[in-house]
């Protein structure tokens, strides 16, 4: 009799904690990224990476953020996180000396900002060294020059606590675009004709340090001083 009864007992056990595991993963489950690409501007030891994907839709009321990984390994690691995004892009400048990997995960993010779920591993995107994906065209301009810029950071007067605002000299000719990178390894770029960008939704009381690239059309570039502040 006891041995029916601890037979009866476990497989109402089991079954609920089955039930339970299936419940709890549809309720926190959310897709994985889809439709990773990645479109390179490398060139030797520098250059950015221009990640796009799917878009994850979450329920009513709830957000998704992205968590984005690379390695300059191989497709099974190891796996460093590059940055976490709310929108289904990423700008990577980094080392483009080797094969740079790419893999990014969602989460479903409550209105409290409270993690429900992760989603799995969208597939992976390989970049290759040396600006092999898409080579840059030619200037047409000759006798043009690079000038490193000079940067300076200031906190926002008018939201010192979570606004940093840079500016930069431009005295080069020929420049494209300028790549702007933080510490922290968040990165992204302004038009060549632009000198200002303000960075938001930062933390307060927390140290921020700042470089710039100026880069023209044949993919050469020239770096400013690094540069920071702490928002208050």
């Amino acid at each position: 009799m006891f041995r029916e009864a601890t037979a009866r007992y476990g497989f109402i056990g089991m079954f609920l904690i089955l039930f339970l595991l299936v419940f709890c993963g549809s309720g926190f489950a959310i897709n994985a990224p889809g439709n990773l690409k990645s479109t390179a501007s490398c060139h030797g030891n520098n250059g950015t990476v221009m990640l796009s994907w799917s878009p994850v839709s979450a329920p009513a009321g709830h957000s998704v953020l992205y968590s984005v990984y690379y390695s300059s390994s191989s497709k099974s690691g190891p796996w460093s996180l590059a940055q976490q995004v709310n929108s289904p892009s990423f700008t990577f400048t980094g080392d483009c000396s080797t094969d740079l990997y790419f893999k990014v995960r969602a989460s479903e993010i409550d209105p409290a900002g409270l993690q429900l779920g992760e989603s799995v591993d969208s597939e992976i995107a390989v970049t290759h060294s040396s600006g092999s994906d898409i080579p840059l065209p030619q200037s047409p301009l000759r006798g043009c020059n690079l000038v490193p810029p000079v940067l300076t950071v200031s906190v926002d007067p008018a939201n010192p606590y979570n606004q940093i605002n840079l500016s930069w000299t431009n005295a080069s000719c020929g420049a494209i675009r300028f790549d702007i990178t933080r510490s922290d390894g968040w990165a992204t770029y302004v038009s060549g004709t632009q000198t200002t960008y303000h960075d938001t939704a930062l933390v307060p009381g927390t140290t921020y340090r700042y470089q710039v690239h100026v880069r023209n059309y044949q993919g050469k570039y020239e770096v400013s001083n690094w540069a920071s502040t702490t928002t208050r």
